[in-house]
């Protein structure tokens, strides 16, 4: 994770929830303005780069699907610690201290964000969008795992149109969506699926905007993060 690059925008409080979202582009600006159509929540974003985005983002090893390409490698967890890391350095540099952290992700960080639910519950609010949920065997993977306690708010989100494909594995991600979010939504609070209208490849930023939107308007977080508004009453 040596080559891995971030960008940290902060909200106007020190203690605004901090938004965390792997990415292979630097769209923070973008994303920033479209999150601010849709609602008046204050919030800090930290965008990751990805340099490795099918092998950082994959949760474990699996055939390629694509004909002439490697085969994914499954350092999900390795990216997580990175993750997770990185955050306490920007934290600590920024001098900032977030009420909840969320984390959401688009395509293979989509995937991720899901995996995350069962390998850690530091982020209060997760969400998919467009989530690489066709993954070999990934439905298998939730049914023999239990998502962490302590997560508050869930959001899935896909286009309607993205099980329209040739190809055999990736036009089961609706299914598979449909599947694995209705099994593991009673472990949360609050959660939401959604479809977008488009393909995978529409309206990035903009399903990516609503899904913050979501994640922060929930109410829930505030009694999970009672204890901590106290503290400035």
């Amino acid at each position: 994770m040596e080559n891995e690059q971030y960008t940290f925008i902060k909200g106007k409080t020190d203690d605004a929830p901090l938004i965390v979202i792997p990415s292979f582009k630097d769209n923070s600006l973008n994303l920033k303005k479209e999150i601010e159509k849709l609602t008046d929540k204050n919030f800090s974003l930290l965008t990751i780069y990805v340099s490795d985005w099918n092998n950082d983002l994959s949760p474990y090893e699996a055939p390629s699907i694509f004909k002439g390409t490697s085969d994914f490698k499954g350092n999900a967890d390795s990216f997580l610690d990175y993750v997770l890391n990185l955050i306490k350095k920007v934290i600590l540099e920024e001098n900032v201290n977030p009420i909840y952290k969320a984390l959401t992700g688009y395509s293979m960080a989509g995937l991720f964000a899901v995996y995350t639910l069962f390998k850690t519950n530091e982020f209060l609010k997760v969400g998919s969008v467009s989530g690489s949920l066709w993954y070999p065997l990934f439905i298998k993977f939730v049914e023999n795992n239990i998502v962490l306690q302590g997560i508050s708010t869930f959001y899935m989100s896909l286009g309607d149109k993205e099980k329209k494909t040739s190809n055999k594995i990736m036009s089961q991600v609706e299914t598979n969506s449909l599947i694995i979010f209705e099994r593991i939504k009673p472990q949360f609070n609050n959660s939401k699926f959604e479809f977008n209208p488009g393909n995978h490849f529409k309206d990035e930023d903009l399903r990516i905007a609503k899904c913050i939107a979501y994640l922060l308007n929930n109410w829930y977080a505030l009694i999970k993060c009672l204890p901590k508004l106290l503290v400035f009453i």
